[in-house]
């Protein structure tokens, strides 16, 4: 993973960031990895089993034609999940220097989760955000959502530490 402090400015689009989640809201696949072995698995048993090359041609094709839409709509989850997080680079950055300040004026001093674990905590909460964010046809603004639950949760990080 990149880090966000490397990354470009992207500039945030509330209408796309709505739009794409409302996408993986619709199309989460809730364990791609599990559905992704049991067509593995079908298509496996098809290939093995006795019966005519015509049923099992069809069959196989028709799996396939299922892990392919799968996989795709996996991978453009994933590809539009990134968009949006790199879009909130100024608050993952303006949150994560004032976590560092907060853990430095503290007991905790220089004792402190280095970026990389901070960036990996972030991902998560945004993960969380996204699966609980109701965009109501675009009034309500993830950005500000966002934002409230990292400043929130990593303070309770502070906190826990």
């Amino acid at each position: 993973m990149a880090s966000i402090f490397n990354s470009v400015d992207t500039p945030y689009d509330k209408e796309f960031v709505t739009k794409s989640l409302i996408f993986i809201q619709q199309n989460v696949i809730v364990d791609f990895e599990k559905k992704k072995k049991s067509l593995l698995n079908k298509l496996s048993k098809i290939r093995n089993s006795k019966g005519s090359e015509k049923s099992k041609q069809d069959l196989i094709k028709t799996y396939t034609n299922k892990l392919v839409e799968i996989t795709e709509k996996n991978n453009k989850i994933n590809e539009l999940k990134w968009k949006v997080f790199f879009m909130m680079k100024k608050i993952l950055v303006k949150n994560i220097n004032n976590y560092q300040k907060l853990c430095r004026n503290s007991n905790l001093g220089s004792n402190f989760n280095d970026n990389d674990e901070i960036e990996s905590e972030c991902f998560i909460i945004f993960e969380n955000c996204i699966y609980k964010f109701i965009s109501d046809d675009g009034r309500n603004d993830f950005y500000f959502y966002f934002n409230k639950s990292l400043s929130r949760s990593l303070y309770k990080i502070f906190l826990n530490n």
